[in-house]
């Protein structure tokens, strides 16, 4: 397959907007420890945090879509680089639902606008999880998503 058709250098570059704000600050900035954001499973528990903290702001709505572009796309790094990083790959909602006719059933918002796909039919939505942690809480942790996608990503790939 034609790597143009990936996003992850642009993906990659999105997740790094998490923790480099000197410009552009991430929305609750103050509540991010970076020296903790080093793209390991255990970093994902100071994001649980951050986001557990943010969302009870009252402005959340307002930086809504940078926050869950950030946060989803380092949540999605994090899995990719524990995976293969040679088969794991971002795709634009455009070009996944090119590979998969199931995935026209959801809508294009920013929850779904870069997709994790690890080849056939395996796709997550790491944007739609931070969406989803933000609104409901604790419940619905980045860590633990992440933990079970690399899990059931590579007794799959065990299995072939």
């Amino acid at each position: 397959m034609d790597t143009s058709f990936f996003d992850d250098e642009t993906v990659s570059d999105i997740s790094t907007l998490l923790f480099y704000f000197e410009e552009d600050p991430i929305f609750g900035f103050e509540f991010l420890d970076i020296s903790k954001l080093d793209y390991s499973i255990d970093s994902l528990k100071h994001v649980d945090d951050y986001l557990d903290t943010i969302r009870k702001l009252s402005d959340i709505e307002k930086a809504w879509d940078k926050v869950i572009l950030r946060t989803g796309s380092y949540l999605g790094e994090v899995i990719r680089r524990k995976g293969v990083v040679s088969i794991w790959h971002w795709l634009s909602y455009k070009n996944a639902c090119k590979l998969s006719k199931s995935l026209k059933e959801y809508s294009y918002d920013i929850e779904t606008s870069y997709i994790l796909w690890r080849g056939s039919e395996s796709f997550c939505f790491p944007m739609a999880k931070v969406a989803k942690f933000i609104s409901k809480g604790r419940g619905e942790s980045v860590r633990s998503f992440a933990k079970i996608i690399i899990d059931l990503w590579k007794q799959e790939d065990n299995n072939k």
